[in-house]
């Protein structure tokens, strides 16, 4: 139950950003996964395991582990800048924001 609320809050970070894809796995039992793209290239993936935050570097091979939806904030912002552009501004966003329409 813990890991569907911190994927939920995962999710949330990461979902309408640029590069960011989400990748449900084919594997029974398996986590789904959102992944970072730049280009064609998976540079890192992000999955929630046993109360964890797991970022895997595909170039290094290397497992982060860190606790929640603000460590994987703090991590990307230290480690992977690019990784946090801003959300695309989807009419989901603008409607839950109210800003479908501009009166100025």
């Amino acid at each position: 139950m813990a890991d569907d609320r911190l994927w939920r809050q995962v999710a949330d970070v990461l979902r309408g950003r640029p590069g960011w894809t989400f990748q449900a796995s084919p594997t029974p039992g398996a986590p789904p996964v959102w992944c970072y793209v730049e280009g064609t290239q998976v540079e890192l993936s992000v999955t929630v395991d046993d109360g964890d935050v797991r970022i895997y570097l595909e170039d290094t091979d290397e497992d982060v582990v860190v606790a929640d939806a603000d460590g994987l904030v703090a991590w990307l912002q230290a480690n992977a800048a690019a990784a946090l552009g801003h959300p695309k501004d989807g009419l989901r966003q603008r409607l839950k924001a109210g800003r479908l329409f501009s009166w100025d």
